[in-house]
C-alpha cells in the first residue's frame, strides 16, 4: 500500500463526516481503525498550541515497529499486521541519527511549552570566574541546585517558583548557565551575591516591549533551545540526563478529546475560551509523510 494512500485517506473521508466505511476500507486493510473516535485532539493549555492527529484506538494496543525485509527495505507494522509505511534500510549511523533528531525535536518542544505556560521572560546567565571554571555538567548543576535552594529561601521562603535552565560549554571546554524566569525576577545585587561562583548577566529580548507575554517566551524558548542539541552529545552526560532541568513546579498541561472526524476536532479546538487557534501545518500538504496524518494550530 503506497504511503500516500494511507495519508490521504482520511481527508477523502472527511468529505462526509469521517464516517465513509466503503471508502476508508478501501485503503486500509484493517477496517475496524477507522471507526469510532479516530481522532485526538490536543490543547496544550496557556501555550496557545492545539493539534489534531488520526490515531485509531487500536494504535494504542498494538505495538508499531519496524520489520526488516531483507531485500534492503523496512515496513512500518503495527500489532495487526497492518503495514502503515515503507523505507530504505537505515544504517546504525542513519539510526543514530533519527533517534537524536527525534529526540531533539521533543525535547524543544517540551521546554518550550513549559517556558510559555510558565511566562518565562527573562534570562539570566551565571558564569564562573577564573581559574575555578569547572568542565563538569555534575559539578555545575550541584551549583545550580545550591543556588536555587538560596534563592527560593531569601526571595519566596523557601517555596518553588517557576524556572527552567540549560548549561552552555564553550570552547575551552568551561560551562555556564542560562535561566529562564518570570518577569520580576531581576535583582542583580541580590543574584550575583547568591551565585557566589563569577559574573551574572541579566538580558530580555530586542524589541521585547512588542511582544505580548506569551511571544516574549516563545522568543526565549527558542533561543534557549538551540544549547539543547549540543547538551545531548556531550562526553559527561549521564545517560538518562535531560537537556535541560526546571524547579519542578509549574507543570505543562494537556487536554486530549476523541472524535470521529476532523471537522467536529477542529471545531473543539476552535471553541477553547480565551483562544484564537489558526492552522499552520498539516501533514496533507507533506508529499513525503510517513507518520499519521497531522495537523498543528497556534494561537498568538
Amino acid at each position: 500500500m503506497a504511503t500516500r494512500d494511507l495519508v490521504e485517506a482520511p481527508q477523502r473521508a472527511l468529505e462526509d463526516g469521517g464516517k465513509s466505511r466503503s471508502d476508508a476500507a478501501g485503503c486500509f486493510p484493517c477496517p475496524k481503525n477507522t471507526f469510532g473516535n479516530p481522532y485526538v485532539a490536543c490543547v496544550v493549555e496557556q501555550v496557545g498550541s492545539a493539534s489534531i492527529a488520526f490515531v485509531p484506538e487500536v494504535a494504542y494496543r498494538s505495538q508499531v515497529k519496524w520489520v526488516d525485509t531483507q531485500d534492503g527495505f523496512e515496513l512500518r507494522v503495527n500489532g495487526d499486521g497492518e503495514i502503515r509505511g515503507r523505507r530504505e534500510r537505515l544504517s546504525g549511523v542513519d539510526r543514530w541519527v533519527t533517534y537524536v533528531t527525534k529526540s531533539n525535536r521533543r525535547a524543544r518542544r517540551e521546554f518550550l511549552s513549559y517556558c510559555v505556560a510558565n511566562r518565562l521572560t527573562k534570562m539570566w546567565t551565571l558564569t564562573y570566574a577564573p581559574p575555578n571554571r569547572p568542565t563538569s555538567r555534575k559539578n555545575v548543576k550541584s551549583d545550580v541546585n545550591e543556588f536555587f535552594r538560596k534563592w527560593r529561601a531569601q526571595l519566596t521562603g523557601g517555596e518553588s517558583f517557576p524556572a527552567a535552565y540549560v548549561l552552555e560549554r564553550h570552547k575551552d571546554g568551561t560551562l555556564h548557565v542560562h535561566i529562564a524566569v518570570q518577569n520580576g525576577f531581576t535583582s542583580w545585587t541580590q543574584i550575583r551575591r547568591i551565585w557566589g561562583h563569577g559574573r551574572v548577566q541579566y538580558d530580555t529580548a530586542r524589541g521585547s516591549e512588542r511582544l505580548s507575554g506569551r511571544e516574549l517566551s516563545r522568543c526565549l524558548a527558542r533561543y534557549l533551545a538551540k544549547y539543547l542539541d549540543k547538551s545531548f552529545i556531550e562526553e559527561d552526560r549521564s545517560k538518562n540526563e535531560r537537556r535541560y532541568d526546571t524547579t519542578h513546579t509549574g507543570a505543562v498541561v494537556k487536554t486530549r478529546r476523541r472524535f470521529a472526524s476532523w471537522k467536529e476536532a477542529e471545531e473543539w479546538i476552535r471553541e477553547v475560551p480565551g483562544e484564537m487557534f489558526e492552522e499552520v501545518w498539516n501533514s496533507f500538504d507533506v508529499i513525503e509523510w510517513d507518520g499519521p496524518p497531522v495537523k498543528i494550530f497556534s494561537s498568538a
